[in-house]
Protein backbone atom coordinates (compact mmCIF):
# COMPACT_ATOMS: atom_id res chain seq x y z
CA UNK A 1 0.00 0.00 0.00
CA UNK A 2 1.34 3.77 -0.94
CA UNK A 3 0.92 6.01 1.53
CA UNK A 4 -2.17 7.50 -0.46
CA UNK A 5 -3.49 4.26 -0.26
CA UNK A 6 -2.86 4.79 3.86
CA UNK A 7 -4.55 8.03 3.98
CA UNK A 8 -7.88 7.28 2.52
CA UNK A 9 -8.06 4.33 4.44
CA UNK A 10 -7.44 6.23 7.26
CA UNK A 11 -10.19 8.64 6.41
CA UNK A 12 -12.53 6.24 5.51
CA UNK A 13 -12.58 4.36 8.64
CA UNK A 14 -12.90 7.89 10.59
CA UNK A 15 -15.71 9.00 8.45
CA UNK A 16 -17.18 5.69 9.22
CA UNK A 17 -16.48 6.21 12.99
CA UNK A 18 -18.18 9.86 12.79
CA UNK A 19 -21.49 8.13 11.00
CA UNK A 20 -21.88 5.26 13.73
CA UNK A 21 -21.43 8.16 16.42
CA UNK A 22 -23.66 10.44 14.90
CA UNK A 23 -26.38 7.30 14.63
CA UNK A 24 -25.17 6.28 18.03
CA UNK A 25 -26.23 10.05 19.47
CA UNK A 26 -29.51 10.19 17.38
CA UNK A 27 -30.48 7.00 18.87
CA UNK A 28 -29.38 8.85 22.06
CA UNK A 29 -31.68 11.56 21.41
CA UNK A 30 -34.99 9.65 19.90
CA UNK A 31 -34.79 6.93 23.27
CA UNK A 32 -34.79 10.36 25.34
CA UNK A 33 -37.86 11.52 23.16
CA UNK A 34 -40.13 8.82 23.73
CA UNK A 35 -39.16 8.47 27.65
CA UNK A 36 -40.36 11.96 27.63
CA UNK A 37 -43.27 11.78 25.62
CA UNK A 38 -44.47 8.77 27.73
CA UNK A 39 -44.32 10.37 31.00
CA UNK A 40 -46.12 13.44 29.46
CA UNK A 41 -48.57 10.85 28.53
CA UNK A 42 -49.12 9.52 31.93
CA UNK A 43 -49.19 12.77 33.27
CA UNK A 44 -51.98 13.64 30.87
CA UNK A 45 -53.86 10.81 31.75
CA UNK A 46 -53.57 10.79 35.78
CA UNK A 47 -55.73 12.16 38.50
CA UNK A 48 -57.70 15.60 37.09
CA UNK A 49 -58.36 14.72 32.55
CA UNK A 50 -60.34 18.14 32.27
CA UNK A 51 -59.30 21.28 31.71
CA UNK A 52 -56.05 23.32 29.92
CA UNK A 53 -51.93 22.45 29.77
CA UNK A 54 -49.84 24.05 27.92
CA UNK A 55 -48.24 22.53 24.86
CA UNK A 56 -45.25 23.63 22.53
CA UNK A 57 -45.57 22.70 19.09
CA UNK A 58 -42.20 21.98 18.09
CA UNK A 59 -38.97 21.03 19.94
CA UNK A 60 -37.00 24.47 18.88
CA UNK A 61 -36.14 26.56 21.66
CA UNK A 62 -37.71 29.85 20.74
CA UNK A 63 -41.28 27.83 19.93
CA UNK A 64 -44.25 29.08 22.16
CA UNK A 65 -45.98 27.57 24.85
CA UNK A 66 -50.14 27.70 23.83
CA UNK A 67 -52.98 26.52 25.79
CA UNK A 68 -54.76 23.45 24.76
CA UNK A 69 -57.24 20.89 26.25
CA UNK A 70 -55.94 17.97 27.85
CA UNK A 71 -57.29 15.78 25.35
CA UNK A 72 -56.25 17.76 22.47
CA UNK A 73 -52.48 17.20 24.38
CA UNK A 74 -53.44 13.86 24.79
CA UNK A 75 -53.44 13.28 21.07
CA UNK A 76 -50.76 15.24 20.42
CA UNK A 77 -48.42 13.15 22.22
CA UNK A 78 -49.56 10.01 20.91
CA UNK A 79 -49.03 11.30 17.54
CA UNK A 80 -45.69 12.03 18.66
CA UNK A 81 -45.20 8.65 20.35
CA UNK A 82 -46.31 6.95 17.03
CA UNK A 83 -43.95 9.09 14.53
CA UNK A 84 -40.77 8.58 16.85
CA UNK A 85 -41.64 4.55 17.64
CA UNK A 86 -41.70 4.78 13.73
CA UNK A 87 -38.87 6.18 13.33
CA UNK A 88 -37.00 3.71 15.80
CA UNK A 89 -38.57 0.64 14.19
CA UNK A 90 -36.97 2.10 10.74
CA UNK A 91 -33.57 2.33 11.86
CA UNK A 92 -34.17 6.43 12.00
Amino acid sequence: MTNDDNQRQRRREQEQQQQQQRRQQQQRELKLALEELAVAKVELTSGDTTGLVYVRYSSSSGSAFLVESRSEALRIVERRLEMLERRRGGGG
